[in-house]
């Protein structure tokens, strides 16, 4: 269902949040899985703020209850909370809306622009890909830290594994910049897989294989396995990644404090070959010492 045929009327709750900026992926995570019909983010001193818009109910305190919950179910609590009533015309939201999400690039080779905007000509490799209810929309440093490691990385392999896809955005990336890639991606949530799909589509790539399920169920090698996860997930995944990788690892989605237990647990078999950061998160690109 677009967001258009979600409206009642021209009434729409306005709810702010400000978080400190570790907290911002799983707060949008957060919002999008209560189905917000749009998200607007500003940073400041005090950490990011978003702002979701959602329909109008008479259940706005069930909506606040829901947020709250499920930031202290993650272990942490919104530094600010507030709601309120505005009216405008879908119209006015839809342009608001396009407004907030520009494009932008992402080292030397990648451009991400969304459906109302154009492609770059000044870089090799431009992705279409509108905000949506999976992750990955390039904004979150994790992302672009993961497509500035694919950048030096992919030209160099024939097969690559991307461990929970999300949008799909760094296997287009990786397929665009690569076209003689081999690519497995998979997810395990439907809704991603199947955003995943769109976006494929949309920017015109057949070549990779899709699908819903573990990372268990993987039996071939591959050259390089990325994976732009968490902390905790990518420590509970390091021996089926071990498994997989043949050649090269890409580790994202952690913080400063987080990497020493990330790479603790991966370097049994494997050397770190690059670390690259920004805004206190994380990526390492690693290497097989098998390859060594």
């Amino acid at each position: 269902m677009s967001a258009d045929e979600r409206f009642v009327g021209n009434a729409f709750l306005q709810v702010e949040i400000l978080v400190s900026a570790p907290c911002r992926e799983s707060l949008l995570e957060i919002l999008w899985e209560l189905e917000t019909l749009g998200c607007e983010e500003t940073e400041g001193s005090e950490g990011v703020r978003l702002t979701a818009f959602f329909p109008a109910s008479d259940e706005t305190g069930r909506l606040r209850r829901q947020i709250l919950s499920r930031c202290k179910e993650q272990g942490w609590e919104p530094l600010q909370l507030s709601q309120k009533l505005i009216h405008f015309s879908p119209q006015e939201w839809l342009d608001r809306y396009s407004e907030s999400v520009k494009a932008f690039a992402v080292g030397d080779s990648f451009f991400i622009y969304p459906s109302w905007g154009d492609p770059s000509p000044a870089h090799p490799v431009n992705v279409l890909l509108d905000p949506g209810h999976a992750f990955g929309t390039g904004t979150h440093e994790s992302t672009q830290l993961c497509l500035l490691a694919l950048e030096s990385t992919v030209p160099g392999v024939s097969t690559l594994l991307d461990v929970g896809t999300g949008s799909g955005i760094l296997t287009i990336a990786a397929q665009k910049l690569n076209p003689l890639l081999s690519v497995l991606a998979f997810d395990i949530d439907l809704l991603a897989v199947e955003a995943a799909r769109v976006n494929f589509l949309k920017n015109r790539i057949d070549g990779p294989n899709l699908f819903v399920g573990e990372l268990g169920a993987v039996a071939s090698q591959f050259d390089l396995v990325v994976a732009n996860l968490t902390a905790v997930i990518i420590q509970e995944l390091a021996s089926e990644i071990s498994r997989l990788a043949r050649k090269y690892v890409i580790v994202a989605g952690f913080t400063g404090e987080q990497g020493p237990f990330v790479l603790d647990s991966l370097k049994e078999d494997f050397e770190l070959l690059q670390t690259l950061s920004r805004n206190g998160w994380l990526c390492y690109k690693l290497r097989s010492w098998r390859e060594s």
